[in-house]
Formats: C-alpha cells, structure tokens, sequence
C-alpha cells in the first residue's frame, strides 16, 4: 500500500529539522588547529562516502589511521589517498558484527600502529524501507546488527586500553532522525536512537577514566547510501519526501563532518562529551553555553511529559542525582 500523498507531505514537514543542513551562516568551525600527532584512531566504515573522508581528515591532523571495512580495494583506496598525502595508513578489512573477526583486527592494530586512542563508529547500513510488517525480520534486525553491535563490539575493544591509560574519544556515528519519528525506517532510527543512548550512558560510565564519547549526527550527506534511499523502488515509494533535501539544497558537504569528527577527536569539545551533537551545531556556541547545557541537559534524548504531570518525588531525585553523578 503506497502512502497518500498527504503523508508524504506531513513526513516531510519539519524533514529540514531532522536531517539539518549547512547553511553559509550556520555552525562555521575554526575553533582550533588540530594536531592528532603521536595518536592512534580506527575508523570503521571506512572505505567510502562518510567514513573514508574522516580517515582522510585525521591522517591530514598527524594521526595514523587503521581503515576498517568489509570490501578490500575500498579501504586500500582510502588507505592509499592517505598515503599519498603523506600520513600513515593501515587498511582492514572486517566485518564489525563478527566479535572473533573484530579480535584479530585490533590486535593488529595494536602490535603495529600502537594503543587506539580515537574510535570513530561509522560503519553503518540504512536497511529496509517500508513498513515494518512488510520488511523481512532478518534484514530488520541486520540494521541493529550492524549499527549497534557493530559500534559496541568495537567500543568493547579499545575500552579497557582507553581506561587502563585514562585517555580516549569515542565518536559513534548516529542520525538526526534518532530524535523523530520517520516512518518507514524503523530499523535504522531504532538503530540510531540505541546508539545515541549507547553513547549517553558510556560517557557517564568513562568520564572518570578521562574518556569521552561522542554522539554526532552527519545531517544529510550525498553518499552510496544516501543514493541508494534516493533512487532505490522502496525510497522512491515510502519517502519520496527524500528527494526534496536533495533538490533544495538541503545536504551538508563530506568534508564537514569529517572536520567536526576531527575537533571532537583533538579534545577541543570534551565537554560535551555524551551529548546528541549534529555537524550543523555551531560547536563553537555549544562550548561558550556549557553550564546551561548541563544544568537543562540539552542535546540528549529526553521524554518530555505536561509540566502538570510532572510529580517531584524521592524516585525523580534520585534519578536526577545519578544523572548528575555521571
């Protein structure tokens, strides 16, 4: 059953909010120069589109990058831009879902490029679109697979390196639409929408060690995957919508995002650490405004209930005070 034309036109109303894009004024970044020499990172999805352009912008910073993916010739190519411009590479090749496959590749990356110290989760699949009854259940739940298991098996792997030397960033890619509700991508903004709470709750659990994690949203980017939403017979029939962001100029360039990964990775922004972060943001504004930040926990997935309904009770006091505590 193909939606009205109605709800294509509700879905789309506020798709400008969900998805963000990179306006000439908005969110300018020249917080500081960024210097990753000496520092170890491993970025999954690595061998295209979102991942390979931040590989590319924290080899650019002095770091040396293990490139992570499943397809060989696309994380030798990354690896290869890398070192043509002079920075240190080392292609992977892996699925991030297979826990034994994931041992064997950070041990690898240990014994030759050293002890990880940034983990960019960008390894990702959109997955089914379509209502949720009328998808396979497999390729469903393939999405959380990927998305969310993929990012904590990884996470598990350098985790215990990170707080043995109380120093690391984490930053999981996510979505804008983890905080809405886009019908006929249910597996993929339920994946998004753990990973960001994944994020939220490591970071409190790290932030003793001197670690910092990062939720960050890419807005919408023109990649293979974005593409394939575009033009795929399920995108064209459940979110035609979709084209609209393209059509109007709505994407956010790749370079963008590789660029706001690389300040959160310099420690620039470890303030915000565990918080729901877009490349639109103005990171810039976010750290002038941290105080208020915390004090209303902004820029976190939140349930907001009527002000009446709202009962101040010994269980809310000491949920807000393990909040704090984290």
């Amino acid at each position: 059953m193909r939606p009205k034309s109605s709800t294509a036109d509700s879905t789309w109303a506020g798709t400008e909010q969900i998805l963000g894009h990179c306006g000439n004024d908005r969110g300018q970044m020249a917080l500081t120069k960024i210097d990753l020499r000496n520092k170890v990172a491993v970025v999954t999805g690595g061998g295209r589109g979102i991942g390979r352009a931040i590989a590319l912008r924290l080899a650019n910073a002095g770091a040396k990058v293990a490139v992570i993916a499943r397809t060989e010739n696309e994380i030798a190519e990354t690896s290869r831009l890398i070192q043509q411009a002079g920075g240190h590479a080392r292609p992977l090749a892996g699925d991030v879902t297979n826990a034994d496959a994931m041992s064997s590749v950070f041990s690898v990356i240990e014994r030759t490029l050293g002890s990880v110290s940034i983990l960019v989760n960008d390894a990702g699949i959109i997955g089914p679109i379509a209502p949720f009854w009328e998808t396979s259940i497999e390729e469903w739940w393939r999405v959380l697979d990927v998305n969310l298991r993929g990012a904590a098996l990884c996470s598990h792997l350098v985790l215990p390196g990170m707080v043995t030397r109380q120093h690391g960033r984490i930053i999981n890619l996510i979505s804008g639409g983890a905080a809405f509700s886009l019908a006929y991508f249910s597996g993929y903004i339920a994946s998004k929408a753990a990973l960001a709470r994944f994020s939220e709750v490591l970071a409190a659990e790290t932030k003793p060690h001197g670690i910092s994690v990062f939720a960050l949203a890419p807005a919408t980017v023109r990649t293979a995957m974005s593409e394939h939403s575009l033009n795929s017979p399920d995108g064209k029939k459940w979110i035609p919508w979709f084209a609209r962001i393209f059509d109007e100029g709505l994407t956010v360039p790749v370079e963008r995002v590789a660029e706001f990964a690389a300040q959160l990775s310099s420690g620039v922004a470890d303030a915000l650490s565990g918080r729901f972060l877009s490349v639109t943001d103005d990171l810039e504004l976010l750290l002038n405004n941290v105080a208020e930040i915390d004090q209303e926990n902004l820029y976190s997935l939140r349930v907001r209930k009527l002000p009446s309904a709202v009962a101040s009770t010994k269980f809310d006091a000491i949920r807000k005070g393990a909040e704090q505590a984290g």
